[in-house]
């Protein structure tokens, strides 16, 4: 029975078990929160400067290309203003002066040339044309007839050289008081270079469209098309539709299940779009290994928290508790020669110091109950040796009534004896 006591008082859960089954899971979440707090916060706010990075990238690259076209529009209308405030001696002299546009740009090889009203034309560049043209017919002299300045027309493939051409045009009044149109036709090819050079963010791409105008695009194939002929291409036409929008903010795209960042800017100086875009993989990759980094901290900090509250645990509440327990057990078992020590100033200190005055009370009182119990063994053992003294002394007197009784019982005899011989000597007298 007493060990099946003692086994049942055995204990079969530790306290530092149960109390790190509650600790360690609420840690676990808190921090979990905190590292997916701090993730999102971070990814939020790399993905504002993305957003605006690339906004401000697809804007300074768009520039960029405006400031070619506006270089070219001023030089050429500076040419025009000349031509319209100062009298030429003939049209030698008009022509020789249109020779110096020749080498304002490398991308406008022909230089400026002019048409009038009669289809006198000049051509600082020496093309001579069919005898059958009229310069009146054609649609950059119909376009420039609505152009105070030097204007960008809709593009168009050269048919000699394969590549995109557009053309500035303007209405001019001549000093001498004939009218035309001034024109000049530029190569696109620097222009388109330029534009699929560009990478923003350090990896991406930019594409340049004319209203549905492909001018630069991945596929150089597409170049010089309409966005219309390529149904098929989600991506080119989902950047078409922001295009349109006018929007300058940056959007998210979907195209083929990945995702990019676009951004959108005009051109100054003519009605192009210059989109730029970026995959979103791409540009939260760092963000993802910051993430992967954080977690991994996160698992690291459980891991040594655990350990952590595990010692200290066990260092200032289980081994404490498991020795206190111990204690109990033995005093409840009847063992008061237990050695407690003195505790701390917490609450298991305080059980311990109580538990230590409780075993030396209890000692104490057996140490008076064993000399009160010796004295009563002290005093029962001489009662006893009393009551056997009494015994024999009554034992002894218990023989010596015993012969009194034979004596007097032979006296007795004697008596009557002497009584029967009494008796009969009286009869015989």
């Amino acid at each position: 029975m007493a060990g099946k006591k003692k086994e049942q008082r055995h204990y079969k859960k530790s306290i530092s078990g149960s109390l790190l089954k509650i600790m360690i899971p609420l840690a676990a979440v808190a921090i979990f929160l905190i590292i997916f707090f701090i993730t999102q916060q971070a990814k939020s706010s790399i993905v504002s400067l993305v957003e605006s990075s690339l906004t401000e990238q697809t804007a300074g690259n768009a520039q960029q290309l405006g400031r070619e076209i506006t270089g070219i529009t001023s030089s050429f209308d500076s040419t025009a203003t000349t031509l319209e405030t100062v009298k030429f001696a003939d049209d030698t002299a008009i022509l020789d002066y249109l020779k110096n546009t020749l080498t304002v740009n490398e991308n406008v090889s022909g230089g400026v040339y002019l048409g009038l009203s009669d289809d006198t034309l000049f051509m600082p560049n020496g093309w001579v044309p069919d005898a059958d043209y009229r310069a009146t017919q054609r649609g950059w002299y119909s376009d420039g007839q609505n152009n105070k300045t030097f204007a960008i027309g809709a593009p168009y493939v050269d048919s000699i050289t394969g590549g995109l051409v557009v053309s500035f045009t303007r209405k001019i009044d001549l000093a001498d008081g004939r009218t035309g149109v001034a024109a000049a036709d530029m190569s696109l090819d620097n222009i388109v270079k330029t534009a699929a050079a560009f990478k923003p963010m350090g990896s991406g791409g930019s594409v340049l469209l004319d209203g549905d105008v492909v001018l630069s695009y991945f596929n150089t194939d597409f170049n010089g098309t309409n966005v219309t002929d390529h149904a098929d291409d989600a991506y080119l036409n989902s950047i078409y539709e922001l295009a349109k929008s006018g929007s300058t903010d940056t959007k998210e795209v979907v195209s083929g299940g990945t995702h990019y960042y676009v951004a959108a800017a005009n051109v100054p100086g003519t009605d192009w779009t210059l989109i730029s875009s970026v995959s979103k993989n791409s540009v939260l990759s760092d963000v993802s290994r910051f993430e992967m980094i954080c977690y991994l901290i996160m698992v690291i900090a459980i891991g040594f928290l655990a350990f952590t509250l595990y010692y200290l645990i066990n260092r200032t509440v289980t081994k404490p508790v498991r020795a206190l327990t111990e204690n109990i057990t033995r005093i409840a078992d009847g063992d008061f020669t237990v050695k407690i020590s003195a505790g701390g100033e917490d609450e298991i200190g305080v059980m311990d110091n109580c538990m230590k005055d409780f075993v030396g009370k209890m000692s104490g009182t057996l140490r008076d109950i064993q000399q009160v119990s010796a004295k009563l063994a002290e005093e029962a053992e001489h009662s006893k040796s009393a009551s056997g003294k009494l015994n024999v002394q009554a034992t002894e007197q218990s023989s010596s009534m015993e012969q009194i009784k034979e004596a007097m019982d032979g006296m007795a005899s004697a008596v009557t004896e002497l009584a029967t011989n009494a008796t009969e000597l009286a009869t015989e007298v």
